[in-house]
């Protein structure tokens, strides 16, 4: 039989906004919440790192991409 999984303390919240708030475990696990969404994403640091340049790039193109046409929207999951 397995151990439980104890929590591992007090997360440091290292940002937050209306839209999500990421913090960081004492065990090292970075937790990112989507607040509209309610979805956390449980990463390591190199991963939070390669998100954050994913969005970013995405953010700086959203202004600049053609809008879909009605109709045309897809989700990517």
């Amino acid at each position: 039989m397995s151990t439980p999984k104890k929590p591992c303390g007090p997360h440091i919240e290292l940002s937050s906004s209306k839209a999500a708030r990421v913090m960081r475990c004492p065990c090292g696990t970075i937790h990112i919440h989507l607040a509209a969404q309610g979805i956390t994403l449980r990463v390591n640091g190199e991963d939070l790192r390669h998100l954050g340049n994913a969005l970013s790039a995405a953010s700086r193109l959203i202004d600049v991409v053609e809008a879909p046409s009605a109709g045309g929207e897809s989700t990517v999951n």
